[in-house]
């Protein structure tokens, strides 16, 4: 049998991410570029170019018929019944109408949008006009957009595209003139040394550098050669020295080549207004212009500064650190070492951010309301801000209950539950969890509580039964229906709510309502 030379290639179909109706029109390319007119063979080819999940559906689709039994068009019929969905005229004018060029897309791919979405909205004789006019409006620059508003009626949709496409190149190519005539307005007072090199090879120039695509023979990146590589310590370049030994790659912007590294030495006196470098950003698909440096293009400290700080303390608990940094560029900064700054909250937006963030941890954390009662008391209304040593105090062991490995065992319906609670003059606290016998028990959840200010004036009695109220409320979903053990250090609230005795009759209404609880 005489072979064939196969001219392209089908993909497979993935309704995923092409619809059906346009995998039939290459299906079509295909059999009319390769001269197959046999239907046998079309279906063949077809079916092959399936996936294995495809193919199930198709089985099923004409069952109880076999696939290789069917004739082409019923294969192609059946397969574009059920993966064709019928489009609403309004929903598809609306996503076309309501679409816009997005940052940095160009004009081309912006075209090709909008007819791709114009294709769906039937609109017929009027299809022309509606994607001439969604073409102007959608456009994001608004001088290519004033040029087309001041052509006549009569525009037609391919001659606003080809106007756009020119007024595009002409400002492109006018920011490419005008940038590198760009000076920024410097003026210095007693400067001794001051070297401009290019960044790119150590040069001093004004044209563009040769070595803008040269990669790196040290680090291997691009932009650089490796006289003037940042990863090691280079002494300052003079014009003229000599760098060899450079592969070009065509893959960096030429734009690079505008910025230049200062290199200042002994400056006694600076003034100067530099032009503030920006870059565009991409941001989650949108592009933001940002300053390259937000910082001072020269930053200076002398020695007295140094001295002074030193004097100071401030420098004097700098601990050894084995840690090493990376900048944005990729380049490796020196550590000097590490410092502990103490943190003191400064206002209360500020601590209900930390005390929200501990609350998530609560039930890992044991008598959590006791040790931040003197956080939560700033938080009280008119009460005066006073971030004090009990305050740091609080807020320091918190940190290291946060750092603890506490262990907490799941819930377990065939082990006894114990539940033990307690109280103090500020706080109530309930734990619940496992006995393991052998005076083992193991936490399941911690609960904590501050108490409010009319709670601050029970009696001992009442605020160790409302802690037992408290914790028997808060686990109920573990204790209702099930036996379990309750632990208080408080022998009177055996007699009040033991079973032996009923409550007394001169006891308080609101150990009388508990009591009812339990």
């Amino acid at each position: 049998m005489e072979k064939f030379q196969i001219i392209g290639d089908v993909c497979k179909f993935n309704p995923d991410e092409e619809e059906f109706s346009d995998f039939n029109e290459r299906l079509e390319m295909f059999f009319l570029a390769n001269g197959i007119v046999d239907d046998k063979q079309k279906c063949a080819i077809f079916i092959s170019s399936m996936s294995a999940s495809t193919f199930k559906i198709l089985k099923s689709l004409i069952s109880p018929k076999k696939v290789n039994k069917c004739a082409f068009k019923d294969v192609i019929k059946c397969m574009s019944e059920h993966y064709c969905t019928n489009r609403l005229v309004i929903t598809e004018r609306y996503k076309f109408y309501k679409y816009c060029q997005e940052p940095g897309q160009s004009i081309p791919s912006y075209i090709a949008k909008i007819s791709e979405l114009a294709s769906h909205c039937r609109f017929e004789d009027f299809l022309d006009q509606a994607l001439r006019d969604k073409f102007v409006c959608g456009l994001s620059n608004n001088a290519i957009r004033s040029k087309l508003l001041d052509q006549d009626d009569n525009l037609s949709f391919k001659e606003a595209c080809d106007i756009a496409k020119c007024k595009q190149v002409a400002m492109s190519e006018n920011e490419n003139i005008l940038m590198p005539s760009k000076k920024s307005d410097t003026y210095m007072e007693n400067v001794n040394v001051v070297q401009n090199r290019c960044k790119h090879c150590g040069y001093s120039h004004s044209s563009l550098c040769k070595f803008r695509r040269a990669r790196c023979h040290k680090c291997k990146e691009l932009g650089h050669i490796a006289p003037v590589c940042e990863k090691k310590n280079v002494k300052y370049m003079q014009p003229g020295s000599s760098g060899s030994g450079v592969e070009h790659d065509s893959d960096l912007n030429e734009d690079s080549q505008l910025l230049h590294i200062s290199q200042v030495c002994t400056i006694n006196h600076v003034n100067q207004q530099f032009k503030e470098y920006k870059v565009r950003i991409n941001v989650l698909g949108k592009n933001f212009p940002m300053c390259v440096d937000t910082g001072s293009p020269v930053s200076i400290i002398s020695c007295d500064a140094l001295r002074s700080l030193d004097e100071k303390s401030l420098l004097q608990n700098i601990e050894k650190s084995s840690l090493s940094l990376k900048s944005y560029s990729g380049n490796s900064l020196n550590v000097i070492g590490m410092v502990r700054v103490p943190v003191e909250y400064k206002n209360v937006t500020e601590l209900k951010s930390y005390l929200g963030l501990l609350g998530y941890y609560q039930k890992f954390i044991p008598n959590l309301s006791f040790l931040l009662q003197p956080m939560y008391e700033l938080l009280k209304k008119d009460k005066k801000w006073n971030f004090n040593s009990q305050c740091s105090e609080a807020f320091e062991t918190s940190k290291l209950l946060l750092e603890k490995y506490n262990i907490l065992v799941p819930f377990n319906e065939t082990k006894p539950l114990v539940l033990q609670c307690d109280s103090s003059d500020y706080g109530i606290g309930a734990v619940l969890g496992h006995d393991y016998g052998d005076d083992v028990i193991r936490p399941i959840h911690f609960a904590s509580k501050t108490l409010s200010s009319a709670e601050r004036n029970y009696s001992q009695v009442q605020k160790e039964a409302l802690a037992v109220i408290y914790g028997v409320q808060y686990f109920s979903k573990y204790l209702t229906g099930r036996k379990f053990t309750l632990i208080t250090d408080n022998k009177a609230l055996v007699t009040l709510f033991g079973e032996d005795k009923a409550v007394p009759m001169l006891s308080s209404a609101r150990l009388q309502r508990w009591s009812l609880i339990l």
